[in-house]
């Protein structure tokens, strides 16, 4: 599950794993698709 915040008056993303049979290599291509739509949408801005 990925949810919003806000700490220190930043935007942030935060992921919770709730799967027990999740994998470290499933969190770690979540967060990889993450930064890539993230690098995507920042350059459309610019």
């Amino acid at each position: 599950m990925i949810t919003s915040s806000r700490v220190r008056d930043r935007y942030v993303l935060r992921l919770a794993v709730v799967n027990h049979n999740a994998r470290r290599s499933d969190v770690e291509e979540t967060v990889r698709l993450i930064e890539e739509l993230g690098a995507a949408v920042s350059s459309d801005r610019t």
